[in-house]
């Protein structure tokens, strides 16, 4: 038995508030690589810091907000790349709770982080927009039930392959077990 599957264009169009997104943590990566850098006996980073990389966030959180917009409006609301990832409105309606508390969490930001004097400025809204694309990618995932077992089963088992022999076995002290997870020990 084979499988073969092709990716169709609009499944390319299903996940676009998603690619669009992932566009702009790589513009942000290099904004932030552009951007002077203060010297070290000065206590911030510079004014344009502040919000050039906020704003360049927003930026993106605004265009995956209108790209969900267009796919709730004229979407055709098919699951995408061989029924992995949904586009149906409950999941467009997710995509809009997700990327509304995102631009809030970046809007809430610069302050903070020109009180913690935090240096890289970049880096924590490169990951601010990562961890919204992951947010998305499992509102809509089809069968995330079954997909988190089988990754958390597969996981189990590397752990268990590479700890060391003595955690193998089934501890136990005057007959009950030391932890509550002792029983998937083999």
């Amino acid at each position: 038995m084979s499988f073969t599957y092709t990716v169709a264009a609009a499944d390319w169009g299903r996940i676009a508030p998603e690619l669009v997104l992932a566009g702009m943590v790589l513009i942000v990566m290099l904004v932030d690589l552009l951007l002077p850098r203060a010297e070290k006996n000065l206590k911030d980073s510079g004014p344009t810091n502040y919000w050039i990389l906020p704003s360049l966030s927003l930026l993106g959180l605004a265009g995956a907000f209108a790209a969900t917009i267009v796919l709730y409006i004229a979407g055709d609301g098919q699951p995408a790349f061989n029924q992995m990832i949904g586009s149906d409105q409950g999941s467009l309606y997710a995509y809009i709770i997700l990327l509304s508390a995102s631009a809030l969490g970046i809007l809430l930001s610069p302050g903070y982080l020109r009180r913690i004097n935090l240096p890289h400025q970049g880096e924590y809204y490169t990951l601010m927009l990562l961890a919204t694309i992951g947010m998305m990618l499992l509102a809509a995932a089809f069968h995330s039930v079954s997909t988190v077992h089988h990754c958390c089963s597969r996981l189990w088992a590397c752990l268990r392959s590479v700890l060391p022999s003595k955690f193998q076995r089934y501890h136990s002290r005057r007959g009950r077990p030391m932890c509550t997870t002792a029983h998937l020990l083999p």
